[in-house]
């Protein structure tokens, strides 16, 4: 055998006890995945075993797996407490949304039903537009609504209701001013009366001065 045919045959050799560890290799996985397949197909039998037991003595407190039916038991009750909970968040946060919809509905609503028209070409447009969306004019910006709770009074001129304070020093200022008038009226007899004493108490002094000057005249 000359030295080429030997080298080929060791290479022939270690080839072929490669592709057996591959296979073994191969075969060893397969039959490895086969018995995890099969503890896996036990340990779900086991699990509804258990489960089929708890359900025919979930109310028995006693027994060999007392102790842990009540345990089982006692984290179902928090379970469904943690489930309420989680549904009153839904319901209130389904709600909030809602409530949002709803709002920006009736906004563009109002947005859409307001009345707008182009100073330019007399189209009517939204109240929010810049532009007219016929001839493309500038539109001035619409005036601010007025606050609800301020009214028109006689004079054009807007009263605001939402100040009971400034009303409530109105009326007490015109409350003095009636007191005062009152107090000048019931003041004005008694000024009378001292004025009619004084003129009495001044006649006969004028007499008495015109008596004097007819004496002595002047000379």
């Amino acid at each position: 055998m000359s030295f080429f045919d030997q080298i080929g045959k060791k290479i022939s050799n270690v080839s072929s006890n490669a592709i057996d560890a591959t296979k073994s290799l191969a075969e060893i996985q397969k039959l490895t995945n086969e018995m995890n397949n099969s503890n896996k197909t036990i340990d779900k039998i086991y699990k509804e075993i258990g489960e089929q037991y708890f359900i025919s003595h979930r109310d028995e407190a006693s027994g060999d797996f007392g102790d842990q039916i009540q345990e089982i038991n006692s984290i179902a009750a928090h379970m469904e407490e943690l489930q309420a909970q989680i549904d009153r968040i839904k319901a209130e946060r389904d709600a909030a949304k809602a409530a949002g919809k709803a709002a920006e509905a009736d906004e563009q609503e109002a947005k859409t039903t307001e009345k707008r028209f182009c100073p330019n070409c007399g189209a009517q447009v939204p109240a929010d537009s810049i532009f007219c969306i016929k001839c493309g004019a500038k539109l001035e910006k619409p005036a601010p609504a007025q606050d609800e709770d301020k009214t028109v009074d006689g004079t054009g001129s807007f009263v605001n209701d939402a100040a009971p304070e400034a009303d409530d020093s109105k009326a007490e200022e015109a409350e003095e001013v009636k007191s005062d008038e009152a107090a000048a009226e019931e003041a004005k007899p008694e000024e009378a009366a001292a004025g009619e004493v004084k003129a009495e108490a001044a006649e006969p002094e004028a007499a008495a001065e015109g008596e004097d000057t007819a004496a002595h005249p002047a000379e």
